[in-house]
């Protein structure tokens, strides 16, 4: 039993003085890798990826000599990275909240980054989307040193209710000329019942009754409706119009 439980410790003890050496050996491997990977990728101008990797194999963790490359490294390669700065707006200059920004397939951000955006030299594609409207994509080639290169898109609301903003206003104005039109000709008859019955009361109060004051009511009936007519119709001209001017504003 008691041989059982000293060879337990002495292989802890074994685990506990390796462990150590196997998590550097790790961490070096680690190093190297991004050591050779960063070189290469940078060759192939992937220059944002080669970056981040003189970053990892630049850790103090990291055997000297190598820290020693990829920090001179990282410091010549970092003033030749493009970068982009992005903004979206609506047709009157306002920004759009909540959009999300895709570069080359890759979403970066949402809502959208508000510093510059690290990228390769050469061409990108740009994808801009807000909920429930169209998407937005634009296309930039970005030069070695190019920074902070200007991406400004603008966004609008959905087809469909620009095509029933359309409509409305369409409609308005249709009413408008039909409640104008009819005002008008409501003013016109108002006119001309006014007019008619103006110059029947002339006659009649030129007549023989009329300088009696003897006109029996079958007489006057006329007169007074035809000014019962021409105040109706004034009424609709008036209504009528204003209707008119109504939907036109609005």
């Amino acid at each position: 039993m008691m041989r059982g439980s000293r060879a337990a410790l002495v292989a802890a003890s074994l685990a506990c003085l390796t462990a150590p050496s196997v998590v550097q050996a790790d961490e070096k491997a680690s190093c190297m890798a991004a050591h050779e990977r960063g070189q290469e990728v940078r060759l192939a101008n992937h220059w944002v990826e080669a970056r981040r990797l003189f970053l990892v194999c630049a850790q103090a963790s990291c055997p000297a000599l190598v820290v020693q490359d990829c920090t001179r490294w990282e410091l010549e390669l970092g003033p030749h990275i493009p970068s982009v700065v992005v903004s979206a707006k609506r047709a009157d200059g306002s920004d759009v909240d909540d959009v999300s920004l895709a570069i080359d397939g890759t979403t970066v951000g949402r809502p959208l980054p508000v510093v510059p955006i690290p990228l390769d030299p050469g061409e990108h594609v740009l994808r801009f989307e807000h909920a429930g409207w169209p998407a937005v994509e634009t296309r930039v080639t970005l030069h070695d040193g190019e920074h902070d290169r200007r991406v400004d898109v603008r966004l609008e609301p959905p087809a469909a209710d620009s095509t029933r903003v359309s409509e409305r206003s369409r409609r308005a104005p249709t009413g408008a000329y039909v409640a104008t039109s009819i005002g008008a000709a409501a003013a016109i008859a108002s006119i001309v019942f006014l007019v008619v019955g103006k110059i029947a009361e002339h006659n009649l109060a030129a007549s023989s009754c009329g300088h009696a004051g003897t006109c029996s009511d079958a007489q006057v009936s006329p007169i007074r409706t035809d000014y019962i007519v021409s105040g109706v119709t004034a009424g609709v001209a008036v209504i009528a119009v204003g209707l008119g001017i109504w939907q036109f504003q609005f």
